[in-house]
């Protein structure tokens, strides 16, 4: 420890001032605090949730689909809310084919298609 960096000696250059040390034992308290206190992950993923409903975007019918149509990229378009089958999962139903009819703009869910093979 040292008064001032600036003073003489070797190791000067490597020791702590008092306000280094201050700023090193209110990290070390804070690092303590956050062992004693573990968030709570389960509301961590029903707040993301709730935003990717809001702000996620789902698949919704470009135009009318007719049971037994294929699930392909010209069907299809993205609109929000993400309430519906999510743009991720896009490539995992490509191909698969209607099992409900569904008119232009509603939202696709799972139902409405055929299970993935």
């Amino acid at each position: 420890m040292t008064l001032s960096p600036r003073a003489f000696g070797p190791d000067v250059t490597s020791s702590l001032t008092i306000g280094d040390l201050a700023r090193l034992v209110e990290g070390t308290r804070w690092l303590e605090c956050a062992a004693k206190n573990p968030g709570d992950k389960t509301t961590v993923d029903t707040d993301r949730e709730r935003m990717r409903s809001v702000f996620g975007q789902s698949l919704v019918a470009a135009r009318d689909l007719a049971v037994g149509e294929e699930l392909s990229r010209e069907v299809v378009v993205c609109r929000k809310p993400g309430t519906g089958i999510p743009v991720s999962h896009f490539e995992r139903y490509l191909g698969c084919k209607m099992v409900r009819a569904v008119s232009a703009g509603q939202f696709l869910e799972e139902a409405d298609l055929a299970s993935v093979t």
